[in-house]
């Protein structure tokens, strides 16, 4: 006769694991059937999706960007996203080639300043190393590029363009939007919706 089967106790350490798994598994499941609607999280509140995809981009967005140096590099970065949220590699390296002209004219731009070159110098170092990459290749890159990405991004705040920070708790992984619905560049088709926008003074 085979042993019974001994469940863990569930305290409430448990219960909260167990309710966090859960949350993850509806906003974040492969299935974006219309039949189960998903409900993500967005800025810390659970609504409908389609306020999520809506109202969320709007409480998260930021000004941007200062100089057209900056708007430049980040419209090919976002660019560069949107490609991989296609699942579009040809895309997205079309976006590498603008981003490395646009961080070449950025690094000499009167806008720049000492204190945003680094992270232009970092971008373009990283640029470097993705060229021909395949589409799961670039997507691991694109996590690296994002880092200063976001700096740079809050660094020069101002303007008349807005984006918003998007967060996958899945990769985990950050990126920038300039508009919704969600558009994962990690996942693409296979988790396309997975994510929350984040205020621009949030996340890593």
């Amino acid at each position: 006769m085979s042993a019974p089967l001994h469940l863990p106790r569930r305290g409430p350490q448990g219960l909260l694991a167990l309710a966090l798994a859960a949350g993850l598994l509806a906003a974040c499941g492969g299935d974006d059937s219309p039949a189960k609607p998903k409900i993500p999280v967005v800025t810390g509140q659970q609504v409908d999706h389609a306020q999520a995809t809506t109202d969320g981009f709007d409480k998260a967005a930021f000004p941007c960007c200062a100089t057209a140096a900056a708007r430049t590099v980040l419209d090919a970065y976002v660019a560069m996203g949107e490609g991989l949220a296609a699942d579009d590699v040809a895309a997205a390296q079309k976006s590498l080639g603008l981003l490395t002209s646009a961080l070449a004219a950025a690094t000499t731009d009167p806008g720049t300043t000492e204190s945003t070159r680094p992270f232009l110098e970092k971008m373009a170092e990283i640029g470097d190393r993705m060229g021909g990459l395949d589409l799961e290749g670039t997507r691991e890159e694109f996590l690296d590029l994002t880092g200063p990405a976001l700096a740079y991004a809050r660094a020069s705040q101002g303007g008349e363009a807005r984006l918003a920070i998007a967060f996958c708790p899945m990769k985990p992984g950050r990126w920038l939007q300039k508009g919704s619905p969600i558009a994962n560049p990690y996942y693409g088709s296979q988790m396309l919706r997975c994510g929350v926008f984040e205020g621009v003074g949030e996340g890593g």
